[in-house]
């Protein structure tokens, strides 16, 4: 543990911090300022040597806290980058569908995973958010994490994986049914989504709490720990699936209630959202914007666009392409993207990459990568 408190204490840190505030505040220049996070220590089993994941992972809040420590003690030692250390309790993308009954899934090589149980609506009119949080077993798992992490480190703990209501809406009634019910049943699909909505809030809340974090501070979302007053990030991958005007008619009210309770918030999503940009500039309350291009420079472009005419940062990058890709891939980075409001943040895994714009398996050495993409951006 000491290793960590000297961590917080150094200069390293605090040039960090700096940098890291500096682009949220879009007072970087030019890609000598622009803040360099190249994540080696993802959570959770997707994309890891399954021979070197802790088959209790998801069974014991040591073996999480363990192997989360050494991955962070690891980078911290050989990688020199704008990488801020958390520890998160995670239990995949689906704590809040296994509240509300989707049936949950632990893959033999993967992360939980959902699967809605409800086919028509009169099943979905019985859901409900009176459940105490605790009673949900994904949700105790995390609140039981949480507190031994709190009780067992002296590292920074933040909240579990945070899904938007729709992402969350989507893996409790199904596609089909959300998209038919959009049209058949408006006004219950928007009851729906304020039930969730409400519910990721109180949830947000709950935790925070635990680990006494306040709403409008937190110690890390996506590998980046941002400034003061930004409190939360969710994510909303399905906004892709969206037209703008479905968009905005079901999802715009509820995110600027749940952004607001926590100061500013961030919103992610993977792929080609641009035709959601119009939408995602009007939400009250936006910290920022985290976006996986999947390599498509072009709608990165498009999107910084758009974010900096109205002030909004940019968080980018992708679990990195496999080795053949990546120089091209960080030589785009920096001919096209704007330094100004920008922050790299790369994700990689030993087995997982990015080739033709999809997620393959590969075979990598996480710190060489590292090491190759700092080289590549001067750091």
């Amino acid at each position: 543990m000491r290793k960590i408190n000297k961590y917080f204490k150094s200069k390293r840190y605090k040039n960090t911090k700096e940098r890291i505030r500096n682009a949220f505040s879009f007072k970087n220049c030019d890609f000598d300022e622009v803040p360099v996070i190249v994540n080696t220590t993802t959570p959770g089993a997707t994309g890891q040597d399954i021979e070197r994941f802790p088959g209790s992972y998801f069974t014991s809040p040591d073996s999480m806290m363990k192997f989360q420590i050494a991955g962070c003690e690891n980078h911290l030692e050989k990688i020199d980058d704008d990488f801020i250390p958390f520890l998160t309790p995670w239990y995949g993308v689906c704590v809040v569908p296994d509240y509300f009954g989707a049936k949950i899934t632990f893959p033999k090589n993967g992360d939980p995973a959902a699967f809605s149980r409800i086919e028509t609506v009169d099943e979905a009119r019985k859901l409900s958010n009176k459940k105490k949080f605790y009673e949900a077993d994904l949700m105790n798992k995390v609140l039981n994490t949480l507190k031994y992490f709190k009780e067992h480190s002296d590292y920074p703990v933040s909240v579990t994986d945070s899904q938007g209501a729709l992402n969350c809406i989507s893996m409790i009634i199904g596609y089909d049914n959300l998209f038919y019910w959009m049209k058949d049943d408006p006004e219950f699909i928007d009851y729906l989504l304020d039930l969730v909505n409400d519910t990721i809030i109180e949830w947000t809340k709950f935790q925070k709490e635990i680990i006494g974090e306040r709403n409008n501070i937190t110690n890390g979302i996506l590998s980046i720990k941002p400034p003061d007053g930004v409190g939360a990030w969710f994510s909303d991958d399905d906004l892709t699936l969206l037209s703008p005007e479905l968009y905005e008619k079901f999802i715009i009210k509820k995110h600027n209630k749940l952004f607001g309770n926590f100061g500013k918030s961030i919103l992610h999503w993977c792929g080609n959202g641009n035709h959601q940009l119009n939408n995602v500039i009007n939400i009250n309350s936006i910290g920022g914007v985290h976006n996986f291009f999947l390599g498509d420079i072009d709608s990165a472009v498009t999107l910084q666009k758009k974010l900096q005419e109205n002030k909004i940062p940019l968080i980018t990058g992708d679990i990195i392409p496999v080795d053949d890709e990546l120089k091209n891939y960080c030589r785009s980075i920096r001919e096209r993207l704007n330094p100004v409001g920008l922050i790299l943040n790369f994700w990689i895994y030993p087995k997982l990459g990015l080739k033709d714009g999809k997620y393959v398996f590969t075979e990598r050495n996480v710190i060489d990568s590292a090491l190759r993409i700092l080289d590549y951006f001067g750091k």
